[in-house]
């Protein structure tokens, strides 16, 4: 039984920040999906030319300053300099659309020498995410299948949306059977064309059939893990009081988005949440986060015009 470990990142550190990115070969994120609500933020609109080698420079430079990087909406393994940037990020874990493990067998080699000991792919839980631009099933499977075989702990990230929210278990349990280990529950955001959204509601269902999982496929004797994402919301979270949770979002968590100015999260990049900008790698900050502006049980992004 493989040890379920966290990734990189934890919302303990202090100083956190979301770098949005766009593929250099095309405009997907690492789910590989269309729908992705962070490709329809405004900052996409008004992106700014990036090199590899800036890029790299603005890695160098927000670490010096302290900050923890870590990608979104990119598939990190498109650049040509990709060992570099995960050297430079301190990658423990990494997501992919399972493409390029396919596509390339050597890299489950490749990233378990940079350090990389899991891996998430986006799920393709057949039926259930039937009218969803995701990964082929097939190829996603045969992603997991490599990546068991290399040694690596395996995620999946599952989305959820109005039809299939009811249905967790059944969406796990095949991957479950591939011998996955981690798995993230998710909500589908809002983005142009989107429907079936869930509402805040909702996720006490979610939370019900999670703590359900775990209690039947405890961490201990099976190996296997179940996560909500955070931007689930903390409504229905329980034991938030106990455990203090809440979104760090503009506090320990920045985003610097497409347009490399800064905001509060990578789904708060609207102008009107534009906390300050990225300058020759550093972050300057105008104003600071007004919290009154947050929704203490939901994620603020649900509620978000794409």
């Amino acid at each position: 039984m493989r040890e379920v470990e966290t990734n990189n990142r934890s919302f303990q550190d202090r100083k956190l920040i979301e770098y949005l990115a766009v593929s250099p070969k095309d405009k997907k994120c690492s789910c590989g999906c269309s729908h992705c609500f962070l490709l329809h933020s405004p900052t996409m609109k008004m992106a700014v030319e990036r090199s590899e080698e800036r890029i790299i420079n603005d890695l160098h430079a927000l670490t010096e300053q302290g900050y923890k990087a870590f990608f979104c909406t990119t598939e990190l393994f498109y650049y040509d300099k990709w060992k570099e940037i995960f050297a430079i990020a301190g990658y423990k874990s990494v997501r992919t659309n399972g493409y390029p493990f396919v596509s390339n067998p050597q890299l489950i080699d490749d990233v378990k020498k940079m350090g990389v000991k899991k891996v998430t792919f986006t799920a393709n839980a057949g039926k259930y995410h039937e009218g969803l631009n995701l990964p082929k099933e097939e190829i996603v499977k045969k992603a997991i299948e490599m990546s068991n075989g290399g040694g690596l702990v395996t995620s999946v990230n599952i989305l959820l949306n109005k039809k299939n929210f009811k249905n967790l278990e059944e969406m796990a349990e095949v991957y479950m059977n591939l011998g996955v280990d981690y798995f993230i529950f998710s909500r589908i955001l809002p983005a142009e064309g989107i429907s079936n959204l869930l509402e805040t509601e909702d996720t006490e269902e979610i939370y019900k059939q999670v703590a359900d999982l775990k209690r039947r496929f405890p961490l201990d004797k099976t190996g296997k893990y179940f996560e909500v994402s955070g931007e689930m919301g903390s409504k229905y979270r329980p034991n938030r009081e106990k455990t203090g949770f809440y979104c760090p979002a503009g506090t320990r968590l920045l985003a610097i988005g497409l347009d490399d100015k800064i905001y509060p999260c990578s789904f708060m990049t609207q102008e009107q949440y534009r906390l300050g900008r990225l300058e020759d790698g550093k972050i300057i900050l105008d104003k600071e986060f007004d919290m009154k502006l947050k929704d203490p049980f939901g994620c603020f992004a649900h509620d978000i015009n794409p």
